[in-house]
Parts: C-alpha cells; structure tokens; sequence
C-alpha cells in the first residue's frame, strides 16, 4: 500500500509538491495519525456541536407550545398599539 510505504520509509519533496501539498508539516502529522490510528484515523471528524436528539414531541406540549407563541405575539401587539396610541395622542 502506498501510503504504508511512505509514511513508513519518509517522504520527498518531488512527492509534497506532486500533491499540491505546501509544506511537510501536514505530511507529518498525516503520517503520525496513520502509524497510530491507521487509515480510519485519516478521516474527516465531524465539525461542531453535535446535534441534539430530536424528542418526540406530544400534541398537548406542541399545544402549549403555540399558547406561548401567541401569548408573546399579543403582548407585543399591545405593546406596540401602546405605542402608536401615545405617539398620536403626543401628536395632538
């Protein structure tokens, strides 16, 4: 296997730049992970938080969940007819 040989007997810069690769560095630490973990290790990790399980949701909590939404929606309405209400009233 190719990449057995290479990190096993070392590496050229013929290689690096063949491979587009801009330093060793890289190929250093690629090759380490590969001695250690072996070609598994190479894949790519998953970036980021993982993803929360999604729970099953209950018609009574998706229920009150649009309660809350819509108390939310009116009282910012009030809120903002308040508003208005008194920006006319100030504008008399």
């Amino acid at each position: 296997n190719w990449t057995e040989t290479r990190c096993s007997t070392g590496h050229n810069s013929i290689e690096q730049t063949h491979f587009g690769v801009a330093s060793i560095s890289p190929l250093e630490s690629w090759c380490r992970r590969y001695r250690e973990g072996g070609a598994e290790a190479l894949r790519p990790k998953p970036k980021g938080r993982p993803r929360r399980e999604a729970t099953p949701v209950t018609r009574e909590e998706e229920l009150e969940r649009e309660v809350r939404r819509l108390e939310a929606q009116v009282a910012y309405l009030k809120n903002r007819a308040l508003v208005l209400f008194s920006w006319v009233v100030a504008r008399r």
